[in-house]
């Protein structure tokens, strides 16, 4: 028997990081370099609590070990998560960067870990999980470009002679992490060759199990679901958003063709919603970031512990906008096809009261099972991208554009549930998938396809918005609250703030929630 909880032997065993401010790459990295023993230590530890068992089940299950070889992909890999810290300007003056200096010499032989991967998937059925198309995109992202020296002297707060002491600093690691990626581009070339071998036109866990994907959905969401009913319930809910759309544009505009869709609709009328300049972008954006600061710290008192950077970036494989511990990633590689409307629920859902609200309160308040769960954080999905999307129904003082803009967002998510559910549980192809959604999103075929990828790399993921949002709308409804900015909704959310994030098995436990409410 351990003398320890389960984090506490995990750390010690693994020489992780016990400060949860602390906590960085350089430990998912002793993670995965020592993953046997990881196992090892999750399914011999005795007497847990009803939260570790739960942990010990999602994590050692043959079908969590089965998700953890086909984990590392185009979309998802230990490359792309050191990317982004070593490219944000603003990490580089972070601790966690000096803690990645002084481990950066484990990033040696990462490459052979992808491997070994690669190797178990090849030699087995998982291979049919991937296609050409997902190696080719692995090809074609595994090599970036290092952040310019002028972008990080410009933004960094530091003296001039600690500025060239962290540049030093940041080449050196550069270089073994630019080393080992073209050593993995030379794997994913022969691999390619294995893939174009294949014809696969379905991907996912289809070709895998539906037991594999049962697991997903559960482990990215924190509840166990009846999948059929879940596909159902979201088409009910697609149905009611698009006529929601519908109403809305026909107030804006009445004279519109009411036998178009929902998506040729908005394209009538929302020409003027577009952004003409780059600058435009990113201001409007600015603006809205301290509308929401003023309002839910000012005035209404959220926990509010430091500031959100805003980073500013240019990919055409990833999606317009991402939240990571202390950083607002916005990308404007699609600015053409982005729309004004859209800002409102990006800012609510990224920085406050979304996810930076949610993960700084994490760090910063004392809870319970704050440090477990950041180690242990997939099953807490449903929580914090429940609460992202959630919160981007407490907009205020809004325009009918902006009421548009947060039911595309909801219309998007709940598409998600549908169509994550088709690729991994029913077998559709891209192109089925694709042309599904067209004709609810206002969207580019590139933004759409890198969505459609998106789900195949991340299968459940997808899902965990929508199931999380309708949890706290559950919430509300059990204590007999309707209006979202309600002063006693304002106080249960200051509540789930500080005591998550955790698995929704738990929360619904906590608030009295019957999963099949779910459905209703």
């Amino acid at each position: 028997m351990y003398q320890y909880s389960l984090i506490e032997t995990l750390i010690n065993k693994l020489k992780l990081e016990s400060d949860i401010n602390k906590i960085s790459i350089i430990d998912s990295l002793k993670i995965i370099i020592n993953m046997d023993e990881y196992y090892k230590i999750l399914e011999n530890y005795s007497n847990p609590t009803e939260e570790e068992q739960y942990i010990i089940k999602m994590y050692t299950s043959k079908e969590a070990k089965i998700k953890n070889i086909l984990s590392d992909n185009y979309f998802s890999n230990i490359f792309s998560n050191i990317f982004f810290l070593l490219n944000n300007p603003y990490d580089i003056d972070d601790i966690k960067f000096d803690i990645f200096y002084t481990n950066y010499s484990l990033l040696k032989d990462v490459h052979l870990i992808l491997i070994k991967k690669y190797e178990k998937i090849i030699n087995s059925d998982l291979h049919k999980f991937y296609n050409i198309d997902l190696i080719n995109k692995w090809i074609y992202t595994i090599e970036q470009k290092p952040m310019k020296k002028d972008e990080y002297y410009k933004l960094s707060k530091l003296g001039l002679e600690e500025k060239d002491i962290k540049w030093k600093k940041y080449n050196e690691i550069w270089k073994l992490y630019n080393s080992e990626c073209l050593k993995f581009k030379t794997y994913l070339l022969k691999l390619r060759d294995f893939y174009q071998s294949k014809n696969i036109p379905i991907t996912g866990c289809y070709n895998i199990s539906k037991e594999l994907y049962e697991h997903c959905i559960e482990a990215n969401i924190g509840i166990k679901l009846d999948i059929i009913k879940l596909e159902n319930w979201a088409l009910r809910k697609l149905d009611k958003l698009v006529s929601r759309m519908k109403s809305l544009i026909l107030k804006i505009n009445p004279k519109i063709n009411k036998k178009l869709n929902v998506i040729q609709m908005l394209n009538q009328i929302n020409k003027d919603q577009k952004f003409k300049t780059k600058e435009e972008f990113i201001d409007d954006y600015k603006n809205k970031i301290k509308k929401y600061k003023n309002y839910f710290i000012k005035e209404l008192q959220f926990p509010h512990f430091t500031e959100s950077n805003l980073v500013i970036f240019d990919d055409e494989n990833l999606g317009g906008a991402y939240y990571g511990d202390n950083n607002f990633y916005l990308n404007t590689a699609n600015i053409k096809n982005s729309y004004k409307y859209t800002t409102e629920s990006l800012v609510l859902h990224e920085t406050i009261p979304g996810h930076h609200t949610q993960v700084h309160s994490t760090k910063y308040l004392e809870m319970d099972n704050n440090l477990l769960y950041q180690y242990f954080s997939e099953i807490t999905n449903g929580f914090v991208e429940g609460w992202g999307l959630f919160s981007e129904k407490l907009g205020h003082n809004q325009t009918e554009w902006d009421i548009i803009g947060q039911i595309e967002f909801n219309m998007l998510r709940t598409l998600r549930v549908v169509v994550d559910i088709r690729i991994h549980y029913k077998g559709y192809t891209v192109d089925q998938i694709y042309n599904y959604m067209k004709d609810y999103l206002s969207m580019s075929e590139m933004e759409l396809k890198t969505e459609i990828y998106r789900y195949v790399c991340l299968p459940g993921q997808a899902v965990s918005y929508k199931v999380g949002s309708v949890i706290y709308k559950k919430i509300l409804r059990k204590n007999n609250i309707k209006y979202y900015l309600d002063p006693k909704a304002i106080e249960i959310y200051k509540e789930i703030i500080k005591c998550g994030p955790m698995p929704l098995k738990f929360l619904v436990k906590k608030y009295d929630i019957n999963t099949d409410e779910i459905f209703k």
